[in-house]
């Protein structure tokens, strides 16, 4: 179980917060809906600002 936990951390730590939200969005996808997004965007190490422009265009970018 450590090793899984350290896995992912190194995951995180190397991922850009783009990649780091996609990942987050395919893991746990019911989180968005239980948690304020500026708790996510805290937990991405982001601004909610920024959060909400990436949200936008990767919204546009898949239309």
């Amino acid at each position: 179980m450590l090793t899984t936990k350290q896995i992912s951390l190194d995951d995180f730590k190397k991922l850009n917060p783009e990649m780091r939200y996609l990942k987050l969005l395919e893991t746990c996808p019911d989180l968005f809906q239980r948690v304020p997004l500026y708790h996510i965007a805290w937990y991405l190490g982001i601004k909610p600002e920024f959060l909400s422009w990436m949200r936008k265009r990767l919204i546009t970018k898949s239309e």
